[in-house]
């Protein structure tokens, strides 16, 4: 059961994003548009990445592949093929390769496995900013996390 006296005001209900064309094109969950105001993204250690939204309908929570939302890219949702996977992030990394280097064979090693989540801060109304414990930052928009999280996870 919804209590509708607790669900936001439909004005940021449907919010649009603009495609590539400039069209507009509402944000949807299970082909209901959703409360743009009302998305938010958190990082639960049991769990992993989890999407809370409201739609007309009620509310949802779904959860995110974090490996898959690794591998898309940030404004598209596109496979990058995991080229995000070895990203480092800009500066100078001698601290923390001699530091990963002492609790792993080598760097290589560290790079192939999966990084996790590390922060997820929102961005306005466009996404979120999760940062990887590789040390990469991407901005992901909100219609890239919302498609993610209506495909199968690898649970």
């Amino acid at each position: 059961m919804v209590v509708t006296s607790l669900l936001p005001a439909r004005s940021s209900i449907a919010e649009v994003d603009l495609d590539q064309q400039g069209t507009q094109e509402p944000i949807l969950i299970d082909d209901k548009p959703i409360d743009m105001d009302s998305l938010s993204l958190r990082f639960d250690k049991n769990r992993g990445l989890l999407l809370r939204v409201f739609a007309e309908d009620g509310a949802y929570e779904r959860l995110v592949d974090a490996e898959a939302l690794l591998d898309s890219n940030p404004k598209t949702g596109e496979s990058m093929g995991g080229k995000n996977k070895n990203v480092k992030p800009a500066g100078k990394l001698d601290g923390w390769e001699r530091s990963v280097c002492q609790s792993s064979n080598t760097l290589s090693d560290l790079l192939r496995s999966a990084p996790t989540v590390n922060s997820i801060d929102r961005k306005g109304s466009y996404g979120y900013a999760v940062t990887w414990s590789n040390g990469a930052t991407f901005i992901y928009s909100m219609k890239v996390v919302v498609d993610l999280s209506q495909r199968p996870t690898n649970e």
